[in-house]
């Protein structure tokens, strides 16, 4: 899933637990995050759903607190009301907030990325678009029309019985810079005196104590990035 990266790096070898509580070079499992987010997600969606139908069933289909032979509707496991006095519009709050959450889940790698500056948008404007709106006499709409313009000033109306509004047009380029969940490669590599050697698979709390840290300190060792820290094995 798209979150991945950034749930990799907040749970187990994450911000809130250190990778020294493991043993020696063993930090290397990081899937804690995303399985919570998983189920945070299927939690969120399966809720708002419920809620959805919920409000469905109490606008349309006779399923209210006052009607209990049709109070079956507030058995739903995930339904979690007094159904004694809730209204429709209680319901579809509850689903416009599950609604809210489950989006924040979907977005939240792309809304992290952005924090960290390893994601950039773009936005090249384009052209216009203006849209016109023709009427009768009576103020009745009876037709329209969508053009693009390169300027506002040529979205106009072509008589008094038309109206005209434009928006701008863009073209959106998204823009992904590698990262170790919460530093970008190229500001890692642009470190004065820094050698390249990738840690593939590790995130920016892990590389401290994982498998990866242990081959690394081996090169390191065995004078592989130069000889300063070499030191011969005894």
């Amino acid at each position: 899933m798209g979150w991945q990266r950034v749930l990799r790096c907040i749970e187990n070898t994450s911000l809130s637990n250190s990778a020294n509580d493991f043993a020696t070079f063993d930090a290397n499992y990081d899937e804690d995050g995303v399985e919570i987010a998983d189920e945070n997600l299927r939690s969120y969606e399966a809720k708002m759903e419920a809620y959805h139908e919920l409000f469905n069933a109490m606008m349309w289909d006779g399923c209210a607190w006052w009607k209990p032979w049709n109070n079956d509707c507030f058995d739903a496991p995930l339904i979690e009301v007094d159904p004694f006095g809730f209204t429709q519009w209680e319901a579809y709050d509850i689903f416009e907030g599950y609604l809210q959450g489950y989006q924040w889940w979907l977005t939240a790698n792309e809304q992290y990325e952005t924090f960290i500056g390893a994601r950039e948008v773009d936005l090249d404007l384009r052209a216009y678009e203006c849209t016109c709106v023709q009427y009768n006499q009576w103020d009745e709409p009876v037709g329209s029309s969508r053009t693009e313009v390169s300027h506002p000033d040529d979205c106009q109306p072509g008589n008094s019985l038309e109206e005209c509004e434009y928006r701008p047009l863009y073209d959106v380029t998204v823009i992904r810079k590698a990262s170790d969940g919460v530093v970008t490669v190229e500001s890692q590599a642009g470190y004065p005196g820094a050698v390249r050697d990738e840690m593939r698979g590790s995130n920016h709390q892990q590389m401290v104590n994982d498998s990866n840290t242990k081959r690394m300190r081996d090169n390191l060792m065995d004078g592989e990035y130069g000889t300063y820290f070499f030191t011969p094995i005894r």
